[in-house]
């Protein structure tokens, strides 16, 4: 009977690693991916070296060998994804695991370019990406893509920069990079339509006479200042303008570490909150609506609102209700936001695979996908 844990690298090879010849990694890697100890993790690899499908040779890492699925792999229908382990689906998720983006963008992709009939390849980045970056070259897979995290990674890079050499098309999927790193890519880019959406914001609070929003979001000093950031910005100025708004520049609230931990920490970020939005409660144009950046933010900015005694109106963002504990964060207050917007993945995947379809020579291109304005109950049933 087969060991689970195997069974489990199986199925990781088979998404993530198909590359014969290619080295493994090392079993502390193994271990995180597979979520198990490295005891585990060496005695999964032990079992697939003698059921033939890696091999192993004196003091080198143990490598895929040609007798696992990929070994005849046509490369000219192959498009190969590279991506941190974090935002590929774990072996084994349904649809309806998938809460966070790129894990769904993934999915996506595999479903989009199957129909086109096109195979994809999932390259992990990591210890082993460099080594991998010149097999996957070599075959000149029919395009190349690279997830969020992945271009930053120095395994991405190399892929990026020796795809570019061969002039291999290769797609960057994700709005996380700054502009500059945009540019500096060479490539063509695919993102989400902030700015539309968030005019869309506007659009929604003008119409019940809400004309002073402040749009609120999380600063992070370590993290540059993404695309998206932009985008929203470049959304809220254009509503406002469009709608007979007062412009307020998006807030971006730095939320201090604190040793505490749930209702105590929530507090503490809530009072943080509650001493910015003060200063926005008063003067001509007073603030009567809140745009957050994150439905992560909807519950502080809730409890500071109370903390104030204002019962400001509160629009989401994200999609990200029921994540990571924020349905019960939310729950405990009984609020929801009154709106949120979804990220559509499937139209993110289906710009990919028209821009790695049809390549043109000249300057890179940038492809904007659309999100979606969800209206909700504002308020919770127990």
């Amino acid at each position: 009977m087969s060991d689970p844990i195997a069974d489990r690298l199986r199925a990781w090879l088979d998404h993530h690693h198909l590359i014969a010849g290619g080295p493994l990694p090392a079993e502390r890697e193994l271990a995180g991916i597979l979520g198990c100890s490295r005891h585990q993790a060496r005695l999964a690899v032990l079992e697939l070296e003698a059921a033939g499908e890696v091999s192993s040779a004196v003091g080198r890492r143990r490598v895929v060998t040609g007798n696992r699925r990929g070994a005849d792999r046509d490369w000219s229908r192959t498009v190969v994804l590279v991506a941190a382990p974090r935002d590929v689906p774990a072996p084994g998720s349904a649809p309806g695991d998938l809460l966070d983006l790129y894990p769904r963008v993934h999915r996506a992709l595999v479903q989009d370019l199957s129909q086109r009939g096109l195979d994809l390849l999932t390259l992990p980045v990591g210890d082993t990406a460099l080594d991998h970056a010149c097999q996957v070259i070599m075959r000149r897979p029919a395009g190349i893509v690279l997830l969020f995290q992945a271009v930053r990674d120095p395994g991405g890079q190399a892929v990026l920069a020796s795809a570019r050499t061969a002039g291999i098309p290769v797609v960057i999927c994700g709005d996380e990079l700054t502009a500059l790193e945009q540019t500096a890519c060479g490539v063509d880019v695919v993102g989400f339509d902030h700015a539309t959406v968030v005019a869309e914001l506007v659009a929604f609070g003008a119409q019940r006479g809400w004309r002073a929003p402040l749009r609120i979001s999380q600063w992070l000093p370590q993290r540059p200042r993404a695309c998206w950031m932009d985008e929203q910005a470049r959304g809220l100025r254009e509503g406002c303008a469009r709608y007979a708004c007062h412009h307020r520049p998006p807030l971006a609230v730095q939320i201090l570490p604190t040793p505490e931990q749930g209702s105590e920490r929530d507090w503490h970020q809530a009072r943080i909150l509650a001493g910015y939005l003060a200063e926005h409660l008063s003067g001509d144009h007073p603030i009567d609506v809140i745009q957050a950046s994150s439905d992560g933010l909807v519950p502080d900015l809730r409890a500071a609102c109370l903390i104030l005694g204002r019962d400001l109106p509160i629009l989401g963002y994200d999609h990200w209700l029921d994540h990571h504990g924020n349905h019960a964060r939310l729950h405990a207050l009984s609020y929801r936001p009154l709106v949120t917007v979804a990220h559509e993945a499937e139209a993110l995947a289906h710009c990919v695979g028209d821009l790695l379809l049809t390549p043109q020579p000249g300057l890179p291109r940038l492809r904007l996908a659309p999100l979606s304005v969800i209206r909700l109950q504002t308020t919770i049933d127990g």
